[in-house]
């Protein structure tokens, strides 16, 4: 999408008058979840908080994970298939708009916490007895803003696809085979022009991401270290600890008392 284009569609999002009609956070015990197939009437947002899923779009696949953001344009049938194996947590909105819609699916992932962080903001807001509504328009705004911003950013090389690739699954096994067959090289050519643009191979790379996403769930200090690991994608609680203390000196429990 090229600038004029990105700029008609802020315009418009600046332009719309946007309202929550529906802002829960939920886990796949509760029966708000619907893993039937079906659509709305609005714009429905979901953005996994823990675990991940496959999800049918009409006739597209997604696999999503921790960290996640999807947007279900109106009208779209959906259905998600969740991991059994998994704890899942998501906070889900329905937006109303007077001029704005998204025409395709939107599948981002949150790699600074900027969406989290917006997303919690609506979501206490609109508990609120006193809720302002143009306080939920205005964050919805700067929200759907990031996610045109972030859909919009090109790709155009064989490692920012590789990139893009590992943002969007880092908390599900990735091997350099698949890194590889995915831009048609070989895993030891790969592994050089990774390490040349980013300064790490990918499976460094990888591991950062876990960490850092690691750093986050430790704030939520009732989630195990067992659960944490499995929600990053490490299926060794022993491993995940030795890695984390490698790199930041000391153990997730540690970590978790200083916070």
């Amino acid at each position: 999408m090229n600038n004029e284009i990105e700029s008609r569609f802020l315009c418009q999002i600046e332009q719309s008058r946007f309202k929550v009609v529906f802002c829960e956070k939920f886990n796949e015990r509760s029966d708000i979840w619907n893993l039937n197939r079906h659509h709305h009437k609005h714009m429905e947002i979901l953005f996994f908080l823990k675990g991940n899923a496959n999800i049918e779009i009409l006739e597209k696949k997604l696999q999503v994970s921790l960290y996640n953001l999807v947007v279900y344009p109106c009208g779209f049938d959906h259905q998600e298939f969740l991991d059994p194996t998994r704890h899942q947590e998501v906070i889900c909105l329905w937006i109303e708009s007077t001029n704005f819609v998204f025409d395709s699916i939107i599948h981002v992932s949150d790699n600074t916490g900027t969406l989290e962080w917006l997303l919690a903001l609506i979501l206490e807001e609109s508990k609120r007895k006193d809720c302002r509504e143009e306080i939920i328009d205005h964050c919805i705004k700067i929200l759907f803003t990031q996610l045109i911003r972030i859909r919009n950013d090109s790709f155009q090389s064989m490692t920012d696809i590789v990139l893009h690739y590992i943002n969007e699954n880092s908390s599900l096994p990735i091997t350099i085979k698949e890194l590889a067959d995915l831009v048609y090289v070989s895993e030891s050519y790969l592994i050089r022009k990774f390490k040349q643009k980013t300064g790490q191979t990918p499976t460094q790379y990888i591991t950062s991401l876990r960490l850092e996403a690691a750093k986050r769930l430790l704030a939520k200090k009732d989630m195990p270290i067992e659960e944490i690991s499995r929600n990053i994608g490490f299926e060794s609680a022993k491993y995940f600890s030795r890695l984390f203390k490698k790199r930041h000196g000391v153990s997730p429990t540690d970590f978790r008392k200083f916070l």
